[in-house]
């Protein structure tokens, strides 16, 4: 079922080639957890942030980044190998709106909220 994360398009020079489609969820409760940062995003209209504990293929990172600009995303994984992942077969990229950190996400979670970050 990997297919239904990739669509098909055509380029005049490489032929067919399979890429990542962005615009689509790859869970149900995806749905759920962009509620939550469009209303974050409607509180304060100028800027909201959010973390996602658990990068995966970078996959709702991604689609978050690209529906709302102005949201800053933290990704926090355990793994390394996850982002080496999520770059190499899902066109993963970070920037200065979307971060990841390779740490325990409730370790981080607990030093946020004792520096008052959130």
């Amino acid at each position: 079922k990997i297919y239904m994360f990739f669509k098909l398009l055509v380029k005049s020079r490489n032929g067919k080639k399979l890429v990542v489609d962005f615009g689509y969820l790859a869970c149900d409760y995806h749905t759920y957890m962009i509620l939550g940062v469009q209303l974050a995003l409607q509180l304060n209209s100028e800027s909201a942030s959010a973390v996602i504990v658990g990068l995966g293929g970078g996959g709702l990172c991604t689609f978050l980044h690209k529906c709302f600009p102005k949201l800053s995303l933290t990704a926090i994984d355990i793994d390394s190998e996850m982002l080496n992942i999520a770059q190499k077969y899902f066109d993963f990229t970070c920037d200065d709106k979307l971060k990841v950190f390779i740490q325990d996400g409730l370790r981080f979670i607990r030093e946020a909220k004792e520096k008052g970050i959130c």
